[in-house]
C-alpha cells in the first residue's frame, strides 16, 4: 500500500433503535428502502427526512411504509419509464410492484413470476435454485445471482427479455457474493465465496453483455485470511468502496489496487451494505456482539431475552466523503415484461402497513422496551 490514506468516521444512526436489516435500496428519489429477514421492505424516507425527524424528536414516524411479503425479499430496483413500479425479488420469484410509492393510499398489487422450468432455461438444475443478490449493468439488464441448493455451485446471469432464457450464464464453485462494474463499465468486479479474500476482475463487453471470464485478474487481496468483501460500489473517480467483513471498516481501493482510504463505524457495529446519496455514503450495518456481553448487562428475564435476540441488529450511518457514487442504472423494461406487467393474473400475497396497524404494532412494542443505546 502506497499513498496518503484518508480516514473517515460514521455519523450518528438515522433510526431511533437498532433493527434486523439485510439490505438497502436507494431509489431514484433518493428514498432510502431496508430490507429485513422477515420479508419486508421499510421504506423510511429521504436523509434529509430522517434527520429532521430525528432533530424533532419525532422518532414514532421513521417507518412510515412497510410492503410485507410471504418469503425474504432479496433485491428491488426502479423500473425506466415507470417510476412508480418496482422490479423486484423474493428468494424464489421475480416481478413487480405497482404503484408503490402509494402503498397505504391506494389500490396496489404485485405481480410476480416463478422461477423459470428446467424446460424453460434449456438447462438440468433442480428446483432448488433460489436467487441471492443481483445488479444492473448500463444497458438496463438485470444480473442475477442464484445458488443451487446448500454447499452448491453458484450461478450467474443475465435476465433475457422474456424471463425464459438466460442471455448469459457463468458458474463458480460455491456461490457468486457481489458484482459491480467500473467507472466506464468495461471492467465487472465479482466476488465468490470460494475466494472470498480475492475481488477479481474481468473486462466486459457493454454491447454484448458478455464476461470474459478467461481473462481473470485479481483486483484486490485481503491481507487479513478473516476479512472478506460484504458489499462494494464504484465512485465518481472510478475508486471502490469495501464493507469488510468481521471488521467496522469501510475501505477505499484505487484503481490501482491500493487502499487510500478508511471510513470507521462505532464499536460492534459491522458494515453489510452500501449506497451513495450525493456526497455521502449511506452503511448497513448489523452488530457482533458476543453472547457473553449480551448476559453481562443482567437486567430482568425478559430484558435479557430481548437483548440476547437484538444482538445483531443493526442501524444506519452516514460518512460525507466528498465524493458522489457511479450512476445507478434502472431496470430496461422490454415488451415481453411490460405486457407480463399488464395482463398477468399471477397475483402475489402481500399486505401493506402505512400509518396503521404495523407501524402501530412497531410503535407498541419500541414504547413497551427499556431504551437501549444503538451503540
Amino acid at each position: 500500500m502506497t499513498g496518503s490514506m484518508t480516514t473517515w468516521f460514521a455519523k450518528e444512526p438515522l433510526l431511533p433503535r437498532n433493527l434486523d436489516l439485510e439490505k438497502m435500496f436507494v431509489a431514484e428519489d433518493q428514498t432510502i428502502h431496508l430490507m429485513d429477514a422477515n420479508g419486508r421492505v421499510h421504506i423510511v424516507g429521504t436523509l434529509e427526512e430522517l434527520r429532521e425527524r430525528l432533530r424533532k424528536g419525532d422518532n414514532d414516524s421513521i417507518i412510515y411504509t412497510i410492503m410485507s411479503f410471504p418469503s425474504r425479499v432479496v433485491f428491488c430496483v426502479e423500473v425506466e419509464g415507470y417510476s412508480h413500479t418496482l422490479f423486484m425479488a423474493t428468494e424464489k420469484k421475480l416481478g413487480f410492484v405497482e404503484n408503490y410509492r402509494n402503498i397505504g393510499r391506494r389500490d396496489s398489487r404485485v405481480v410476480l413470476e416463478e422461477i423459470p422450468s428446467r424446460r424453460q432455461l434449456g438447462i438440468k438444475i433442480s428446483n432448488d435454485v433460489h436467487y441471492t443478490g443481483f445488479s444492473v449493468d448500463c444497458k438496463g439488464r438485470v444480473w442475477l445471482m442464484a445458488v443451487e441448493g446448500e454447499n452448491s455451485y453458484g450461478q450467474l446471469f443475465s435476465l433475457a427479455k422474456d424471463w425464459k432464457q438466460p442471455m448469459h450464464r457463468y458458474w463458480c464453485p460455491e456461490r457468486f457474493s457481489g458484482i459491480c462494474w467500473s467507472l466506464d463499465d468495461k471492467t465487472i468486479y465479482i466476488n465468490e465465496t470460494a475466494r472470498k479474500n480475492y475481488i477479481l476482475a474481468y473486462d466486459f463487453d457493454i454491447e454484448t453483455g458478455v464476461i470474459r471470464m478467461h481473462e481473470e485478474r485479481i483486483f484486490y487481496e485481503f491481507p487479513n485470511p478473516t476479512e472478506y468483501p460484504l458489499a462494494f460500489v464504484i465512485d465518481s473517480r472510478d475508486h471502490m468502496w469495501c464493507a469488510v467483513a468481521g471488521t467496522g471498516k469501510i475501505i477505499r481501493i484505487s484503481p490501482k489496487s491500493e487502499v487510500v482510504g478508511e471510513i470507521y463505524l462505532p464499536d460492534h457495529h459491522e458494515p453489510i451494505d452500501l449506497q451513495f446519496v450525493g456526497n455521502e455514503l449511506v452503511i448497513l450495518t448489523k452488530r457482533n456482539v458476543a453472547q457473553e456481553e449480551v448476559l453481562l448487562r443482567g437486567g430482568t428475564y425478559h430484558g435479557l431475552v430481548m437483548n440476547a435476540k437484538e444482538a445483531s441488529h443493526g442501524n444506519i450511518f452516514t460518512a460525507d466523503i466528498g465524493y458522489t457514487g457511479k450512476p445507478g442504472h434502472l431496470y430496461n423494461l422490454g415488451p415481453e415484461e411490460l405486457s407480463l406487467l399488464k395482463k398477468s393474473r399471477l397475483l402475489f400475497e402481500k399486505k401493506t402497513g402505512s400509518s396503521a396497524e404495523e407501524v402501530m404494532d412497531f410503535l407498541r412494542t419500541y414504547r413497551r422496551r427499556q431504551p437501549s443505546p444503538n451503540v
